[in-house]
């Protein structure tokens, strides 16, 4: 046998070690059950506040040969964008202009809303803006790093 050949037996047998390890170790870890995010919204007379809200998640095949995963309902969109700001960007009160999710892709910021409550939002982190009206919400960057973001908007 060549070297060439046993070279690729060798990295055939370490890549099929590596997915029967990363199968046990991913079988032996529970999928989340949902996904949790803040809400920005508004009470009957448009003042903002937060609440929690929850995507809960259902295991089913999603995209064969591949095994089931955990996947939420789906949810319409309008469009899709990305935004940054650097530690400089600070707003005064608004509203949001559109219903949206906001996934925080990197950097810090928080959100204050008219009870007075602030809450910081890191990397990983989710949250939906329906404050549509009223004085809204005031939000900054808070990191060193600038703020980075996927703006998901919803349908009117």
């Amino acid at each position: 046998m060549t070297f060439c050949i046993r070279a690729i037996i060798c990295l055939a047998a370490v890549f099929v070690m590596q997915s029967t390890l990363a199968d046990d170790v991913n079988s032996a870890l529970p999928p989340a059950t949902k996904l949790t995010y803040t809400k920005v919204t508004m009470d009957a007379s448009q003042h903002s506040y937060f609440e929690d809200g929850e995507l809960p998640f259902e295991v089913k095949e999603f995209a064969p040969p591949s095994g089931p995963i955990g996947v939420s309902a789906a949810t319409a969109t309008k469009n899709l964008l990305f935004t940054t700001a650097d530690k400089t960007w600070a707003t005064d009160w608004h509203p949001t202009p559109r219903r949206q999710f906001v996934v925080v892709l990197a950097g810090e910021i928080t959100i204050e809303v008219e009870s007075g409550e602030i809450r910081r939002f890191k990397s990983g982190d989710v949250f939906l803006l329906e404050d549509t009206a009223g004085r809204g919400h005031d939000s900054r960057v808070v990191s060193d790093e600038p703020a980075m973001f996927a703006m998901v908007a919803l349908p009117e």
